[in-house]
Protein backbone atom coordinates (compact mmCIF):
# COMPACT_ATOMS: atom_id res chain seq x y z
CA UNK A 1 0.00 0.00 0.00
CA UNK A 2 1.33 3.42 -0.92
CA UNK A 3 1.95 5.57 2.13
CA UNK A 4 1.58 9.32 2.46
CA UNK A 5 5.35 9.63 3.01
CA UNK A 6 6.02 7.86 -0.31
CA UNK A 7 3.65 10.18 -2.11
CA UNK A 8 5.24 13.19 -0.46
CA UNK A 9 8.75 12.15 -1.52
CA UNK A 10 7.69 11.42 -5.10
CA UNK A 11 5.98 14.81 -5.44
CA UNK A 12 8.89 16.57 -3.77
CA UNK A 13 11.25 15.16 -6.40
CA UNK A 14 8.81 15.86 -9.23
CA UNK A 15 7.94 19.50 -8.40
CA UNK A 16 10.66 22.17 -8.78
CA UNK A 17 11.03 24.98 -6.29
CA UNK A 18 8.76 28.03 -6.62
CA UNK A 19 7.90 31.08 -4.57
CA UNK A 20 4.91 32.73 -6.19
CA UNK A 21 1.50 31.72 -7.46
CA UNK A 22 2.39 32.57 -11.07
CA UNK A 23 5.54 30.44 -10.96
CA UNK A 24 3.57 27.39 -9.80
CA UNK A 25 0.90 28.00 -12.42
CA UNK A 26 3.57 28.19 -15.12
CA UNK A 27 5.06 24.89 -13.95
CA UNK A 28 1.68 23.14 -14.10
CA UNK A 29 0.87 24.54 -17.57
CA UNK A 30 4.27 23.47 -18.90
CA UNK A 31 4.03 19.95 -17.50
CA UNK A 32 0.48 19.49 -18.71
CA UNK A 33 1.15 20.90 -22.17
CA UNK A 34 -2.00 23.01 -21.95
CA UNK A 35 -3.76 25.36 -19.58
CA UNK A 36 -4.28 23.87 -16.13
CA UNK A 37 -7.81 24.17 -14.74
CA UNK A 38 -7.77 27.69 -13.26
CA UNK A 39 -10.75 27.19 -10.97
CA UNK A 40 -9.24 24.02 -9.50
CA UNK A 41 -5.87 25.73 -9.13
CA UNK A 42 -7.42 28.68 -7.28
CA UNK A 43 -9.03 26.31 -4.80
CA UNK A 44 -5.81 24.39 -4.26
CA UNK A 45 -3.81 27.59 -3.79
CA UNK A 46 -6.36 29.10 -1.41
CA UNK A 47 -6.18 26.05 0.89
CA UNK A 48 -2.40 26.21 1.25
CA UNK A 49 -1.28 27.15 4.73
CA UNK A 50 0.37 30.58 4.94
CA UNK A 51 3.88 31.09 6.31
CA UNK A 52 5.35 27.68 5.40
CA UNK A 53 7.43 26.49 2.48
CA UNK A 54 5.23 26.93 -0.65
CA UNK A 55 6.37 23.67 -2.24
CA UNK A 56 5.72 21.54 0.86
CA UNK A 57 2.38 23.19 1.55
CA UNK A 58 1.26 22.63 -2.05
CA UNK A 59 2.20 18.93 -1.83
CA UNK A 60 0.16 18.57 1.37
CA UNK A 61 -2.83 20.17 -0.30
CA UNK A 62 -2.51 17.83 -3.32
CA UNK A 63 -2.41 14.72 -1.14
CA UNK A 64 -5.37 15.92 0.94
CA UNK A 65 -7.35 16.71 -2.24
CA UNK A 66 -6.60 13.24 -3.61
CA UNK A 67 -7.80 11.54 -0.42
CA UNK A 68 -11.05 13.52 -0.28
CA UNK A 69 -11.79 13.06 -3.99
CA UNK A 70 -11.17 9.32 -3.85
CA UNK A 71 -13.45 8.93 -0.86
CA UNK A 72 -16.24 10.89 -2.54
CA UNK A 73 -15.80 8.95 -5.80
CA UNK A 74 -16.02 5.61 -3.99
CA UNK A 75 -19.14 6.69 -2.10
CA UNK A 76 -20.74 7.98 -5.30
CA UNK A 77 -20.04 4.73 -7.17
CA UNK A 78 -21.53 2.62 -4.39
CA UNK A 79 -24.58 4.89 -4.33
CA UNK A 80 -25.05 4.60 -8.10
CA UNK A 81 -24.67 0.82 -7.96
CA UNK A 82 -27.34 0.60 -5.27
CA UNK A 83 -29.62 2.93 -7.24
CA UNK A 84 -29.32 0.74 -10.36
CA UNK A 85 -30.12 -2.34 -8.30
CA UNK A 86 -33.19 -0.68 -6.79
CA UNK A 87 -34.21 0.65 -10.21
CA UNK A 88 -34.11 -2.85 -11.71
CA UNK A 89 -36.18 -4.27 -8.84
CA UNK A 90 -38.74 -1.48 -9.28
CA UNK A 91 -38.97 -2.20 -13.01
CA UNK A 92 -39.68 -5.87 -12.33
CA UNK A 93 -42.33 -4.89 -9.80
CA UNK A 94 -43.86 -2.50 -12.33
CA UNK A 95 -43.94 -5.27 -14.94
CA UNK A 96 -45.82 -7.53 -12.51
CA UNK A 97 -48.27 -4.79 -11.54
CA UNK A 98 -48.96 -3.96 -15.19
CA UNK A 99 -50.23 -7.51 -15.68
CA UNK A 100 -52.15 -7.89 -12.42
CA UNK A 101 -53.71 -4.49 -11.66
CA UNK A 102 -57.46 -4.39 -12.33
CA UNK A 103 -59.61 -1.29 -12.74
CA UNK A 104 -63.33 -0.81 -12.26
CA UNK A 105 -65.74 1.00 -14.56
CA UNK A 106 -64.59 4.34 -13.12
CA UNK A 107 -60.95 3.69 -14.15
CA UNK A 108 -59.98 3.29 -10.49
CA UNK A 109 -57.92 0.30 -9.40
CA UNK A 110 -59.57 -2.31 -7.25
CA UNK A 111 -58.81 -1.73 -3.57
CA UNK A 112 -58.00 1.97 -4.04
CA UNK A 113 -57.68 3.88 -0.76
CA UNK A 114 -57.12 7.44 0.37
CA UNK A 115 -54.89 8.10 3.37
CA UNK A 116 -55.73 11.09 5.58
CA UNK A 117 -53.55 12.49 8.36
CA UNK A 118 -54.70 15.31 10.66
CA UNK A 119 -51.67 17.38 11.73
CA UNK A 120 -52.95 20.46 13.55
CA UNK A 121 -55.66 23.12 13.78
CA UNK A 122 -55.28 26.86 14.33
CA UNK A 123 -57.35 29.89 15.25
CA UNK A 124 -60.26 27.94 16.65
CA UNK A 125 -62.75 30.23 18.39
CA UNK A 126 -65.55 29.43 20.82
CA UNK A 127 -68.19 31.62 22.41
CA UNK A 128 -67.36 32.54 26.00
CA UNK A 129 -64.12 31.76 27.83
CA UNK A 130 -64.39 28.00 27.58
CA UNK A 131 -61.16 26.18 26.80
CA UNK A 132 -61.39 24.28 23.52
CA UNK A 133 -60.76 20.50 23.40
CA UNK A 134 -61.07 19.74 19.67
CA UNK A 135 -61.14 16.50 17.78
CA UNK A 136 -61.86 15.80 14.08
CA UNK A 137 -64.44 13.47 12.57
CA UNK A 138 -63.48 12.35 9.05
CA UNK A 139 -66.16 10.97 6.74
CA UNK A 140 -65.79 9.45 3.27
CA UNK A 141 -69.06 8.12 1.89
CA UNK A 142 -70.47 5.91 4.66
CA UNK A 143 -67.13 5.40 6.40
CA UNK A 144 -66.06 7.63 9.24
CA UNK A 145 -63.10 7.80 11.63
CA UNK A 146 -62.36 10.02 14.60
CA UNK A 147 -59.11 11.45 15.94
CA UNK A 148 -58.06 11.69 19.54
CA UNK A 149 -58.30 14.98 21.42
CA UNK A 150 -55.73 17.51 20.25
CA UNK A 151 -52.99 18.81 22.53
CA UNK A 152 -53.18 22.62 22.93
CA UNK A 153 -50.11 24.78 22.31
CA UNK A 154 -51.19 28.44 22.61
CA UNK A 155 -53.53 28.95 19.63
CA UNK A 156 -52.32 25.75 17.92
CA UNK A 157 -53.91 22.35 18.56
CA UNK A 158 -51.70 19.43 17.57
CA UNK A 159 -53.04 15.95 16.78
CA UNK A 160 -51.31 12.56 16.95
CA UNK A 161 -50.95 12.42 13.14
CA UNK A 162 -52.59 9.02 12.99
CA UNK A 163 -53.17 7.60 9.50
CA UNK A 164 -56.77 6.93 8.48
CA UNK A 165 -57.56 4.88 5.35
CA UNK A 166 -60.84 5.04 3.43
CA UNK A 167 -61.87 2.90 0.41
CA UNK A 168 -62.49 4.78 -2.84
CA UNK A 169 -64.82 3.49 -5.57
CA UNK A 170 -65.61 6.28 -8.06
CA UNK A 171 -62.85 8.82 -7.48
CA UNK A 172 -65.45 11.58 -6.99
CA UNK A 173 -66.01 11.11 -3.27
CA UNK A 174 -65.95 13.97 -0.76
CA UNK A 175 -63.78 13.96 2.34
CA UNK A 176 -65.74 15.73 5.08
CA UNK A 177 -63.80 17.22 7.98
CA UNK A 178 -65.88 18.19 11.03
CA UNK A 179 -64.22 19.74 14.10
CA UNK A 180 -65.96 19.18 17.40
CA UNK A 181 -65.32 20.66 20.81
CA UNK A 182 -65.40 17.83 23.29
CA UNK A 183 -67.55 18.32 26.37
CA UNK A 184 -67.59 15.66 29.06
CA UNK A 185 -71.05 16.53 30.43
CA UNK A 186 -73.00 18.04 27.52
CA UNK A 187 -73.32 17.45 23.80
CA UNK A 188 -70.19 18.07 21.73
CA UNK A 189 -70.31 21.33 19.79
CA UNK A 190 -69.48 21.65 16.09
CA UNK A 191 -66.71 24.23 15.69
CA UNK A 192 -66.23 24.13 11.91
CA UNK A 193 -66.48 21.83 8.93
CA UNK A 194 -65.34 21.51 5.34
CA UNK A 195 -65.95 19.18 2.36
CA UNK A 196 -62.99 18.39 0.09
CA UNK A 197 -63.62 16.56 -3.19
CA UNK A 198 -60.97 14.20 -4.55
CA UNK A 199 -61.28 15.80 -8.00
CA UNK A 200 -60.29 19.22 -6.62
CA UNK A 201 -57.44 20.30 -8.91
CA UNK A 202 -56.38 23.08 -6.55
CA UNK A 203 -54.54 20.64 -4.31
CA UNK A 204 -53.51 18.06 -6.95
CA UNK A 205 -54.73 15.04 -4.99
CA UNK A 206 -54.95 12.94 -8.18
CA UNK A 207 -51.17 13.18 -8.61
CA UNK A 208 -50.90 10.37 -6.00
CA UNK A 209 -48.09 12.04 -4.05
CA UNK A 210 -48.48 13.01 -0.40
CA UNK A 211 -50.05 16.48 -0.31
CA UNK A 212 -49.52 18.87 2.60
CA UNK A 213 -52.65 21.06 2.69
CA UNK A 214 -53.95 23.94 4.81
CA UNK A 215 -57.75 24.14 4.67
CA UNK A 216 -59.81 27.21 5.55
CA UNK A 217 -62.70 26.04 7.71
CA UNK A 218 -66.30 27.27 7.77
CA UNK A 219 -68.54 27.77 10.78
CA UNK A 220 -71.88 25.95 10.87
CA UNK A 221 -73.46 29.13 9.45
CA UNK A 222 -71.09 28.90 6.43
CA UNK A 223 -69.02 31.91 7.49
CA UNK A 224 -65.24 31.94 7.69
CA UNK A 225 -63.68 32.88 11.00
CA UNK A 226 -59.99 32.36 10.23
CA UNK A 227 -59.86 28.78 11.51
CA UNK A 228 -57.51 26.49 9.61
CA UNK A 229 -56.90 22.75 9.52
CA UNK A 230 -53.56 21.28 8.49
CA UNK A 231 -53.96 17.86 6.82
CA UNK A 232 -51.90 15.46 4.70
CA UNK A 233 -53.65 13.44 2.00
CA UNK A 234 -52.47 10.76 -0.40
CA UNK A 235 -54.76 8.90 -2.77
CA UNK A 236 -53.40 5.96 -4.77
CA UNK A 237 -55.80 5.28 -7.65
CA UNK A 238 -53.30 3.36 -9.82
CA UNK A 239 -50.19 1.64 -8.45
CA UNK A 240 -48.85 1.27 -12.00
CA UNK A 241 -48.96 5.01 -12.65
CA UNK A 242 -47.62 5.75 -9.18
CA UNK A 243 -44.63 3.44 -9.69
CA UNK A 244 -43.96 4.87 -13.15
CA UNK A 245 -43.86 8.39 -11.72
CA UNK A 246 -41.54 7.22 -8.95
CA UNK A 247 -39.20 5.58 -11.48
CA UNK A 248 -39.11 8.76 -13.57
CA UNK A 249 -38.15 10.78 -10.50
CA UNK A 250 -35.50 8.26 -9.45
CA UNK A 251 -34.07 8.30 -12.96
CA UNK A 252 -33.55 12.07 -12.71
CA UNK A 253 -31.76 11.63 -9.39
CA UNK A 254 -29.64 8.84 -10.88
CA UNK A 255 -28.61 11.02 -13.82
CA UNK A 256 -27.61 13.79 -11.42
CA UNK A 257 -25.49 11.38 -9.37
CA UNK A 258 -23.79 10.11 -12.53
CA UNK A 259 -23.02 13.68 -13.53
CA UNK A 260 -21.59 14.38 -10.07
CA UNK A 261 -19.39 11.29 -10.40
CA UNK A 262 -18.07 12.51 -13.74
CA UNK A 263 -17.26 15.90 -12.18
CA UNK A 264 -15.31 14.20 -9.40
CA UNK A 265 -13.42 11.95 -11.82
CA UNK A 266 -12.52 14.95 -13.96
CA UNK A 267 -11.13 16.76 -10.90
CA UNK A 268 -9.07 13.74 -9.83
CA UNK A 269 -7.59 13.34 -13.31
CA UNK A 270 -6.84 17.07 -13.41
CA UNK A 271 -4.59 16.92 -10.33
CA UNK A 272 -2.92 13.69 -11.51
CA UNK A 273 -2.04 14.68 -15.09
CA UNK A 274 0.87 17.09 -14.37
CA UNK A 275 2.62 14.52 -12.16
CA UNK A 276 3.01 11.14 -13.97
CA UNK A 277 5.24 9.64 -11.25
CA UNK A 278 2.63 10.34 -8.60
CA UNK A 279 -0.05 9.01 -10.92
CA UNK A 280 1.84 5.75 -11.54
CA UNK A 281 2.48 5.37 -7.81
CA UNK A 282 -1.23 4.78 -7.33
CA UNK A 283 -1.11 1.55 -9.35
CA UNK A 284 -0.15 -0.42 -6.24
CA UNK A 285 -3.58 -0.83 -4.77
CA UNK A 286 -4.22 2.26 -2.65
CA UNK A 287 -7.88 2.16 -1.57
CA UNK A 288 -9.34 5.37 -0.13
CA UNK A 289 -11.46 5.43 2.99
CA UNK A 290 -15.12 6.37 2.39
CA UNK A 291 -15.93 9.93 3.41
CA UNK A 292 -18.57 9.93 6.15
CA UNK A 293 -19.47 13.62 5.88
CA UNK A 294 -18.92 15.04 2.44
CA UNK A 295 -18.10 18.78 2.25
CA UNK A 296 -19.72 21.01 -0.35
CA UNK A 297 -16.37 21.39 -2.08
CA UNK A 298 -13.31 19.23 -2.45
CA UNK A 299 -11.09 20.84 0.20
CA UNK A 300 -11.92 21.95 3.74
CA UNK A 301 -10.82 25.58 4.00
CA UNK A 302 -9.42 25.81 7.50
CA UNK A 303 -8.05 29.33 7.43
CA UNK A 304 -9.99 31.37 4.87
CA UNK A 305 -13.61 31.77 3.86
CA UNK A 306 -15.22 28.88 2.00
CA UNK A 307 -14.67 28.99 -1.72
CA UNK A 308 -17.28 28.28 -4.35
CA UNK A 309 -17.58 24.60 -5.35
CA UNK A 310 -16.01 23.47 -8.55
CA UNK A 311 -18.12 23.87 -11.65
CA UNK A 312 -16.16 22.21 -14.43
CA UNK A 313 -17.82 21.76 -17.76
CA UNK A 314 -19.04 18.25 -18.30
CA UNK A 315 -17.27 16.44 -21.12
CA UNK A 316 -18.90 13.12 -21.92
CA UNK A 317 -17.33 10.60 -24.27
CA UNK A 318 -19.93 8.03 -25.10
CA UNK A 319 -18.81 4.47 -24.93
CA UNK A 320 -18.52 2.69 -28.24
CA UNK A 321 -18.61 -0.84 -26.87
CA UNK A 322 -21.90 -2.44 -25.77
CA UNK A 323 -23.45 -1.77 -22.41
CA UNK A 324 -21.84 -3.55 -19.47
CA UNK A 325 -24.51 -4.81 -17.07
CA UNK A 326 -23.26 -5.31 -13.47
CA UNK A 327 -25.56 -8.30 -12.90
CA UNK A 328 -24.86 -10.09 -16.19
CA UNK A 329 -21.12 -9.60 -15.64
CA UNK A 330 -21.36 -12.17 -12.86
CA UNK A 331 -22.68 -14.82 -15.27
CA UNK A 332 -20.15 -16.59 -17.49
CA UNK A 333 -22.96 -18.13 -19.56
CA UNK A 334 -23.83 -14.67 -20.89
CA UNK A 335 -20.40 -14.55 -22.60
CA UNK A 336 -21.15 -17.93 -24.18
CA UNK A 337 -24.54 -16.61 -25.30
CA UNK A 338 -22.84 -13.67 -27.04
CA UNK A 339 -20.34 -16.05 -28.66
CA UNK A 340 -23.16 -18.24 -29.99
CA UNK A 341 -24.84 -15.15 -31.43
CA UNK A 342 -21.65 -14.17 -33.25
CA UNK A 343 -21.42 -17.70 -34.73
CA UNK A 344 -25.10 -17.67 -35.70
CA UNK A 345 -24.72 -14.25 -37.30
CA UNK A 346 -21.91 -15.53 -39.54
CA UNK A 347 -23.89 -18.65 -40.47
CA UNK A 348 -26.99 -16.58 -41.24
CA UNK A 349 -25.06 -14.28 -43.59
CA UNK A 350 -23.72 -17.32 -45.46
CA UNK A 351 -27.15 -19.00 -45.67
CA UNK A 352 -29.24 -15.98 -46.65
CA UNK A 353 -27.92 -15.97 -50.26
CA UNK A 354 -29.78 -19.23 -50.93
CA UNK A 355 -32.42 -19.35 -48.18
CA UNK A 356 -34.52 -16.62 -46.55
CA UNK A 357 -33.35 -15.92 -42.99
CA UNK A 358 -35.27 -12.74 -42.22
CA UNK A 359 -36.62 -13.94 -38.86
CA UNK A 360 -33.17 -14.84 -37.57
CA UNK A 361 -31.81 -11.44 -38.63
CA UNK A 362 -34.66 -9.65 -36.83
CA UNK A 363 -34.12 -11.68 -33.64
CA UNK A 364 -30.38 -11.00 -33.67
CA UNK A 365 -31.02 -7.31 -34.29
CA UNK A 366 -33.32 -7.25 -31.24
CA UNK A 367 -30.68 -9.02 -29.17
CA UNK A 368 -27.93 -6.55 -30.05
CA UNK A 369 -30.20 -3.53 -29.51
CA UNK A 370 -31.10 -4.75 -26.03
CA UNK A 371 -27.45 -5.63 -25.39
CA UNK A 372 -26.22 -2.20 -26.45
CA UNK A 373 -28.76 -0.25 -24.41
CA UNK A 374 -28.63 -2.46 -21.32
CA UNK A 375 -32.30 -3.38 -21.61
CA UNK A 376 -32.10 -7.04 -20.65
CA UNK A 377 -34.33 -8.48 -17.96
CA UNK A 378 -35.60 -11.99 -17.28
CA UNK A 379 -38.67 -11.63 -19.53
CA UNK A 380 -36.85 -10.14 -22.53
CA UNK A 381 -34.13 -12.78 -22.54
CA UNK A 382 -36.79 -15.47 -22.22
CA UNK A 383 -38.66 -13.91 -25.18
CA UNK A 384 -35.48 -14.07 -27.29
CA UNK A 385 -35.28 -17.79 -26.56
CA UNK A 386 -38.95 -18.33 -27.49
CA UNK A 387 -38.45 -16.51 -30.82
CA UNK A 388 -35.51 -18.76 -31.60
CA UNK A 389 -37.78 -21.72 -30.85
CA UNK A 390 -40.17 -20.44 -33.53
CA UNK A 391 -37.24 -20.07 -35.92
CA UNK A 392 -36.24 -23.70 -35.28
CA UNK A 393 -39.75 -24.88 -36.18
CA UNK A 394 -39.60 -22.99 -39.48
CA UNK A 395 -36.13 -24.37 -40.26
CA UNK A 396 -37.26 -27.94 -39.55
CA UNK A 397 -40.27 -27.50 -41.83
CA UNK A 398 -37.97 -26.15 -44.56
CA UNK A 399 -35.49 -28.99 -44.09
CA UNK A 400 -38.05 -31.80 -44.45
CA UNK A 401 -39.72 -30.12 -47.43
CA UNK A 402 -36.68 -28.81 -49.32
CA UNK A 403 -33.38 -29.15 -47.46
CA UNK A 404 -33.14 -32.95 -47.40
CA UNK A 405 -33.45 -33.01 -51.19
CA UNK A 406 -30.53 -30.60 -51.37
CA UNK A 407 -28.34 -32.99 -49.38
CA UNK A 408 -29.63 -36.26 -50.89
CA UNK A 409 -31.15 -35.39 -54.29
CA UNK A 410 -33.35 -38.18 -55.77
CA UNK A 411 -32.47 -37.26 -59.31
CA UNK A 412 -30.30 -34.65 -60.90
CA UNK A 413 -31.78 -32.33 -63.51
CA UNK A 414 -29.51 -32.17 -66.51
CA UNK A 415 -29.86 -28.39 -66.46
CA UNK A 416 -28.68 -28.19 -62.86
CA UNK A 417 -25.00 -27.40 -62.62
CA UNK A 418 -22.71 -29.36 -60.35
CA UNK A 419 -21.62 -26.08 -58.67
CA UNK A 420 -25.21 -25.22 -57.82
CA UNK A 421 -25.74 -28.66 -56.29
CA UNK A 422 -22.64 -28.17 -54.15
CA UNK A 423 -23.85 -24.76 -52.96
CA UNK A 424 -27.29 -26.14 -52.06
CA UNK A 425 -25.77 -29.01 -50.12
CA UNK A 426 -23.42 -26.60 -48.33
CA UNK A 427 -26.34 -24.31 -47.35
CA UNK A 428 -28.36 -27.27 -46.05
CA UNK A 429 -25.44 -28.39 -43.88
CA UNK A 430 -24.98 -24.83 -42.56
CA UNK A 431 -28.69 -24.78 -41.71
CA UNK A 432 -28.27 -27.91 -39.59
CA UNK A 433 -25.32 -26.27 -37.78
CA UNK A 434 -27.38 -23.13 -37.18
CA UNK A 435 -30.16 -25.32 -35.74
CA UNK A 436 -27.71 -26.68 -33.18
CA UNK A 437 -26.50 -23.15 -32.36
CA UNK A 438 -30.10 -21.99 -31.83
CA UNK A 439 -30.82 -24.87 -29.47
CA UNK A 440 -27.74 -23.92 -27.42
CA UNK A 441 -28.87 -20.26 -27.42
CA UNK A 442 -32.34 -21.23 -26.18
CA UNK A 443 -30.83 -23.21 -23.29
CA UNK A 444 -28.59 -20.28 -22.33
CA UNK A 445 -31.49 -17.79 -22.60
CA UNK A 446 -33.66 -19.69 -20.15
CA UNK A 447 -30.78 -20.35 -17.75
CA UNK A 448 -29.76 -16.66 -17.75
CA UNK A 449 -33.40 -15.61 -17.31
CA UNK A 450 -33.59 -17.77 -14.20
CA UNK A 451 -30.27 -16.32 -13.00
CA UNK A 452 -31.54 -12.71 -13.33
CA UNK A 453 -34.79 -13.61 -11.59
CA UNK A 454 -32.88 -15.04 -8.63
CA UNK A 455 -30.61 -11.99 -8.47
CA UNK A 456 -33.27 -9.29 -8.71
CA UNK A 457 -36.49 -10.72 -7.27
CA UNK A 458 -36.71 -9.69 -3.60
CA UNK A 459 -39.33 -12.35 -2.90
CA UNK A 460 -36.93 -15.17 -3.59
CA UNK A 461 -33.93 -16.26 -1.56
CA UNK A 462 -31.89 -13.29 -0.46
CA UNK A 463 -28.71 -12.72 -2.40
CA UNK A 464 -25.53 -11.26 -1.07
CA UNK A 465 -25.41 -7.52 -1.43
CA UNK A 466 -23.15 -6.58 -4.32
CA UNK A 467 -20.90 -3.69 -3.45
CA UNK A 468 -18.79 -2.21 -6.18
CA UNK A 469 -15.18 -2.71 -5.11
CA UNK A 470 -13.30 -0.15 -7.13
CA UNK A 471 -9.92 1.45 -6.62
CA UNK A 472 -10.85 5.11 -7.16
CA UNK A 473 -7.84 6.14 -9.20
CA UNK A 474 -7.32 7.62 -12.60
CA UNK A 475 -6.59 4.26 -14.18
CA UNK A 476 -8.85 2.19 -11.92
CA UNK A 477 -11.25 -0.42 -13.17
CA UNK A 478 -13.97 1.28 -15.18
CA UNK A 479 -17.72 0.82 -14.87
CA UNK A 480 -20.30 1.66 -17.52
CA UNK A 481 -23.57 3.39 -16.65
CA UNK A 482 -26.45 4.91 -18.57
CA UNK A 483 -26.42 8.70 -18.93
CA UNK A 484 -29.39 10.31 -20.75
CA UNK A 485 -30.19 7.01 -22.45
CA UNK A 486 -26.61 6.35 -23.60
CA UNK A 487 -23.85 4.26 -21.98
CA UNK A 488 -20.99 6.22 -20.45
CA UNK A 489 -17.75 4.77 -19.13
CA UNK A 490 -16.71 5.95 -15.67
CA UNK A 491 -13.04 5.41 -14.86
Amino acid sequence: MTTIDQKFEILKEDIPEFNTRDELLGILDKRLGKTFNRQLFDELWTNMAQGGQPKEEFIKVLIKAEEILKGKILDERILIEEQYKHFREAELKLDTLSRTEQQNEFKIMSGSQVCVIIVEARNLTLSGQKQCQPYVLIQVDKNERQTKLAQPDNSVFRFDQEKFYFPILTGKEDIRFTLYDYDKYTQNVVIARLDLNLTNNLYGIKEQTLKDIWLDLFQPNQNKNGAQLHVQIQWIHSKVKYLRDELAQEHKILQQNEQNLIYLEEDLRAIYDPFPKWKNLNNHGYKPKPVQVQPNYILPNQQLQAQQPLNNKLHIKYQTKPFNDPILNDNSEFDLLKLCHYLLFVLTLMICFEKAQFLDLVIMMDFYILYFWGGFDENKIKTIGMLYGLSIKLDLAWFFMIGKNWIFPDSVDIKTFVFELSVQRFVAILTIISLIAKIVIIIFCFRISKFISEKTNPNQTSTQKTILQVDAQSNAKSQVYLYQGKPVQIY
